[in-house]
């Protein structure tokens, strides 16, 4: 079993090298630019995600609100 981790950050130069450093490691990761995104991605890949990494200050949906839509 691989490890999925979904990183969450509205910047998206923070998001494409979380995602590069997680990938050259194998690891697989999907990127969300904001909260909303994130909850559509972590309903469709639920029973793949093992990690979020979340930044808490986004616009659309802050980090906090992210945070209890995917608890």
């Amino acid at each position: 079993m691989k490890i999925r981790v979904l990183v969450v950050d509205d910047e998206p130069s923070v998001c494409e090298a979380v995602l590069d450093v997680l990938e050259l490691n194998g690891i697989r990761a999907i990127g969300a630019n904001d909260g909303q995104t994130a909850v559509e991605l972590y309903k469709r890949f639920r029973d793949d995600i093992n990690l979020v990494l979340l930044d808490l200050s986004m616009p659309v949906m802050d980090g906090e609100a992210t945070y209890r839509a995917l608890k």
